[in-house]
């Protein structure tokens, strides 16, 4: 199969093309957070029904175009980073299927009275940052991060549970004082800043 060459009226550098579509994915990012604040409030304050909309669901597919589910986990995930005290520079950039994953392991953490520090936060997000999705299920997997049983199986968890037994880079350690585990990020985490 042959490439097609770049088509436009006007000759456009492959570089700029990088560039331009880097930066895009840049603001994607961020409008991503904008928008999760945006869906909350619409979503706490019944604003859908300004709109004739009978509920939120029916708000964002037909008045955004959003699927319903998007639109509940970037709302989900502005709540969870701002109660978790995650700031926006600890969650721009992650996808947000990422973020959602990095907010159930910092709210698991917080509801179960286990230490969820600045440095064990700074770590997940460290560990986010550098790995996939799966990589980071199978870290708070480790961790002993309780998830639903519906997110426990099917091809996903298979393949978490090959990543897991291949090793990751992920280390528990006892709390100074007590048997509760931190969340350390591994060799990666650890050696970054």
């Amino acid at each position: 199969m042959t490439k097609k060459p770049l088509a436009s009226a006007v000759s456009v550098s492959p570089d700029f093309i990088l560039r331009e579509v880097r930066e895009k994915a840049k603001l994607s990012a961020r409008i991503d957070a904008d928008l999760g604040e945006l869906l909350h409030q619409v979503r706490e304050h019944d604003l859908y029904e300004r709109s004739g909309r009978s509920s939120f669901k029916d708000f964002v597919e037909t008045d955004l175009g959003i699927g319903y589910r998007r639109a509940m986990y970037l709302a989900d995930i502005f709540v969870g980073a701002s109660e978790l005290g995650l700031t926006e520079a600890d969650i721009v950039g992650l996808g947000w299927s990422i973020q959602r994953e990095l907010m159930t392991g910092c709210r698991w953490f917080a509801d179960h009275d286990r230490p969820l520090t600045v440095e064990n936060k700074r770590a997940l997000v460290e560990f986010a940052r550098t790995h996939t999705r799966v990589e980071l299920i199978a870290h708070l997997d480790a961790l002993g991060v309780e998830r639903s049983s519906e997110k426990r199986n099917g091809p996903a968890a298979r393949k978490r549970n090959r990543v897991a037994a291949m090793g990751s880079a992920t280390t528990v350690e006892p709390t100074p004082g007590g048997p509760e585990p931190t969340i350390a990020a591994g060799d990666q985490a650890a050696s970054s800043p």
